[in-house]
């Protein structure tokens, strides 16, 4: 399953960020190419890349909101940890079966980190294993994650983003050498090496 819970608004400019691959897998914004039911629970959001990647929602649906101190659309992930916890996914891919250099990034405002899922950002996962990514917050920073549905290895950041404040999170995986940044500035390097393969359905 690739599943994707993050809370997302617009991207801050001026940053720095990874290195971004020639093309997209996923893009996904707050203010394009949202559809939402009566209650305003968000039952898909299509990917702006191209891929056809969209979106779409799991047992709790997150909703679309607006941000208080932007004024800009946001989407809200409500649930809380396990199994029923807010998420939306899309299907199986080739476009996301990305089993060698990779950025993410997404912007964020954690609720709380507390627990195992609450600060999930993106996975593609073979049960609990990584196969081939899976990049996620706890109390005590963020980490990347890659496998092959068996075997994995992590590099973690030096610093966690703090809960209830916008934060740009980003990740850079070239070669063996993994990049943390929160905020546009460096938060951990890396070296990752372990068996990497898609094994996620």
């Amino acid at each position: 399953e690739d599943s994707f819970a993050q809370t997302v608004t617009t991207s801050p400019t001026n940053l720095l960020v990874g290195v971004y691959p020639a093309t997209l897998a996923l893009w996904v914004k707050a203010n394009t190419g949202v559809t939402t039911n009566g209650d305003g629970t968000v039952s898909q959001w299509n990917d702006l890349s191209g891929n056809g990647n969209n979106l779409t929602g799991g047992v709790v649906e997150p909703v679309l909101a607006t941000d208080p101190a932007s004024g800009l659309p946001v989407i809200r992930f409500n649930g809380t940890n396990g199994t029923y916890g807010t998420y939306m996914s899309a299907g199986d891919a080739p476009s996301l079966k990305i089993t060698s250099d990779m950025t993410i990034l997404a912007v964020v405002n954690f609720a709380t980190l507390a627990g195992n899922t609450n600060g999930m950002i993106v996975s593609k996962v073979n049960g609990n294993q990584p196969a081939p990514y899976d990049y996620y917050a706890v109390p005590n920073g963020v980490s990347l994650l890659r496998g092959n549905g068996t075997l994995n290895a992590a590099v973690a950041s030096t610093n966690a983003p703090s809960t209830g404040h916008k934060h740009l999170l980003d990740v850079a995986m070239q070669g063996t050498t993994v990049t943390h940044r929160l905020d546009g500035k460096i938060s951990g390097v890396g070296t990752l090496s372990t068996p990497i393969a898609d094994q996620a359905h």
